[in-house]
C-alpha cells in the first residue's frame, strides 16, 4: 500500500465513515430484531397462547437487542473528532 493510501485510510474522516457504516448496519439489525420481538409480544398481548418456540425466540431476541444496543454504544464511542 502506498503512503498516501495509508494516510487517507487512517485519517479521522475516513475512520469515522467506516464506523458510521458499521453503525448503520447494526442499527438495521437492531430495528429488525425489535420489530420481530414486538410482533411476537403483540400476539401474546392480544390473548394468543404462544408456543414454546415463540417464547424462546422472544427471549433470544431480547438478548440480541441488548447485545446490539451495547455494540452500537461502543461503536459510537469510536467516532473521532475531526480536524477542520
Amino acid at each position: 500500500m502506498s503512503a498516501a493510501f495509508e494516510l487517507n485510510y487512517h485519517h479521522p474522516a475516513a475512520h469515522n465513515e467506516r464506523v458510521k457504516n458499521l453503525i448503520r448496519k447494526f442499527d438495521i439489525k437492531l430495528q429488525k430484531a425489535q420489530g420481530e420481538r414486538q410482533e411476537i409480544i403483540g400476539r401474546e398481548d392480544e390473548g394468543e397462547k404462544l408456543c414454546f418456540a415463540d417464547e424462546a425466540r422472544a427471549s433470544d431476541l431480547f438478548l440480541t437487542i441488548q447485545d446490539l444496543s451495547r455494540t452500537l454504544q461502543q461503536l459510537d464511542q469510536l467516532i473521532l473528532p475531526e480536524d477542520n
